[in-house]
């Protein structure tokens, strides 16, 4: 989603098709912002007199709908201020993973004795800097916070700070469009857009810090801030980092990476330091403790494979989260940012794919979109965990010189390779999958959880730690083998039929053309023979590489028959 369509989309109201001009945008914006009717006071036992329940929207976003008891008395009056606070809750952002964020329930105590006093009309600070370390529930009560106070007050927002600074970038290109109409019209929904920031009665700002920011986004930022700061709006503030060294993540001091007048205007907020254990490990169905972590060893039979296998976790060689990109795509998902280096954008919505492993479970991915070259690092870095277990070692990280990773993927340790590694890697830093089946077991967070940089020069290090959930599938023993000089030497469609078929252990397979065109993210609107065409390529690219058995691998009546070659 570009920037016009997200600050259209943000002061619209669901019934309108489109905003015609910039001055309906207003318009939309500040009737978005008035008061609703009051709602009928009659008590109703499965709404808890709300009128509106929570659910998972299909686009990412969590979406209000009609309780039965609206349905039952057809009021068209109260259905149509409710839809428009529906709306409105849809227009925050909130992503779906935080459905669960209603429940007081694990919520920091002082948050909770905040919100008390911000209902009961008590004077309370205006601003609130969350604090500590990943994982401990920073995002999870402040989006509580919001929910809270919904649906009494509807204009708030949940933005992370990457994507206010995306949108404003996106903003500052079209400065220098040589379309008119579009410049005039996309400085004015940008103005618009920025008076709901300064205006709206509650703003979550999230990932405060999570990369260093240029003086002009420092600018800015810190302008937003202040002007609601002035206005006692309530602003929420979220970041890993602080100014104390002790309780900063990776000792960063946030004035070095926001500003010394942000970090200055969160001192005279309420702070609240979140500590203990990532909250997101006890999502899943079994708890690593961080003994387990320090100790974490992967099993003595991947430790006894011979040094020219390669193995890798069964989610990770079917999981969708990994597309084939084109060149043309790459560039559209691409930004410079004010250092005039290369970024890559979110995703503009959630993905879902659903039945990925077993029936009934379901992937949500949210982040940058990471291609099948990202997975080959992936897998490169989980190969070099276990080589250095087998030295001895323990624990969920590695640490490798930029030159090393590259010259061990077959390419030259030049600077440009250097500079596209350190974005792949940051892609895989940045996606994130949060995991559910029919049972309710649960895991979430992304593929790698710290990335840090050691040194100087051609032989800079990085220090990578791998997520914790990766334990939980070691217990599985949800992984196998395949070979690594066959691997390298595929790229798109044919890396991920190989990582796909080298995870199953059956020598012979068969398997859909549908479940193929799955795997490789190919669109059900696709051109049938296209698909078809690109399902034969990659599989005979198998073939030539005599990886797969030439006579009994091969497409027949909407099936791939498989065999292979080194098993």
């Amino acid at each position: 989603m570009n920037f016009v369509q997200f600050a259209d989309d943000l002061v619209k109201l669901s019934r309108e098709n489109s905003l015609k001009t910039p001055e309906a945008a207003v318009k939309s914006s500040e009737k978005a912002m008035q008061p609703r009717p009051k709602l009928p006071t009659e008590h109703c036992s499965e709404c808890k007199n709300r009128r509106l329940r929570l659910s998972e929207g299909e686009n990412g976003r969590i979406m209000a709908k009609f309780c039965s008891c609206v349905e039952e008395r057809g009021n068209w009056e109260e259905k149509e201020a409710l839809q428009e606070t529906a709306d409105d809750l849809h227009r925050a952002e909130i992503p779906n993973r935080y459905l669960a964020a209603r429940d007081p329930k694990g919520i920091h105590p002082e948050i909770l004795s905040w919100i008390e006093k911000y209902k009961a009309q008590q004077e309370v600070p205006s601003t609130l800097f969350l604090y500590g370390g990943v994982g401990a529930g920073k995002t999870h009560s402040a989006i509580h916070a919001l929910l809270s106070v919904f649906p009494e007050t509807t204009s708030f927002l949940y933005l992370p700070t990457y994507k206010f600074l995306e949108l404003r970038n996106e903003y500052l290109d079209h400065r220098f469009s040589d379309d008119k109409e579009e410049k005039s019209r996309s400085a004015k929904v940008y103005r618009n857009y920025h008076r709901f920031l300064k205006t709206c009665d509650f703003l979550v700002l999230d990932e405060l810090g999570q990369e260093k920011l240029a003086p002009d986004e420092s600018k800015v930022l810190f302008q937003l801030l202040d002007t609601r700061y002035s206005s006692g709006k309530v602003t929420i503030c979220i970041s890993n980092h602080s100014d104390d060294r002790k309780r900063s993540l990776d000792g960063k001091l946030l004035t070095s990476l926001v500003g010394a007048r942000i970090a200055s205007r969160l001192k005279s907020a309420q702070q609240v330091y979140f500590t203990g254990p990532d909250l997101r490990v006890h999502e899943g169905s079994e708890v690593i403790s961080k003994e387990e972590i320090d100790n974490f060893m992967v099993p003595a039979k991947i430790l006894t494979h011979s040094d020219d296998t390669h193995h890798i976790m069964n989610w990770l060689a079917r999981n969708p989260a990994f597309e084939v990109v084109s060149t043309q795509k790459r560039k559209e998902l691409t930004y410079i940012d004010q250092k005039g280096q290369e970024r890559d954008k979110d995703r503009p919505i959630e993905s879902f794919a659903r039945d990925v492993w077993i029936n009934g479970d379901c992937l949500q991915i949210t982040g940058p979109v990471c291609d099948h070259e990202d997975k080959k690092i992936y897998a490169f870095l989980v190969k070099e965990l276990v080589k250095r277990h087998k030295d001895g070692w323990k624990g969920l990280f590695v640490e490798l010189s930029y030159s090393y990773i590259l010259r061990m993927l077959g390419s030259d340790d030049g600077g440009k390779n250097i500079s596209i590694l350190k974005r792949q890697l940051d892609r895989l830093n940045r996606m994130t999958l949060v995991f559910t089946n029919v049972k309710g077991n649960k895991w979430s967070g992304p593929l790698l959880t710290s990335l840090y940089q050691k040194g100087e020069g051609k032989e800079q290090k990085v220090v990578v730690e791998f997520n914790r959930y990766m334990i939980i599938f070691y217990r599985l023993n949800e992984y196998t083998t395949f070979n690594k000089q066959a691997f390298q030497k595929f790229k798109g469609d044919s890396s991920a039929f190989y990582l796909f078929y080298s995870s199953h252990s059956e020598k012979d397979m068969t398997v859909s053309v549908e479940k193929c065109k799955k795997l490789l993210a190919i669109p059900d609107g696709f051109d049938k023979k296209e698909a078809l065409k690109r399902v034969k390529k990659a599989v005979q690219h198998l073939v030539d590489a005599k990886v797969m058995d030439p006579i009994k691998t091969f497409v027949k009546n909407g099936k791939v028959h498989t065999s292979l070659a080194n098993v």
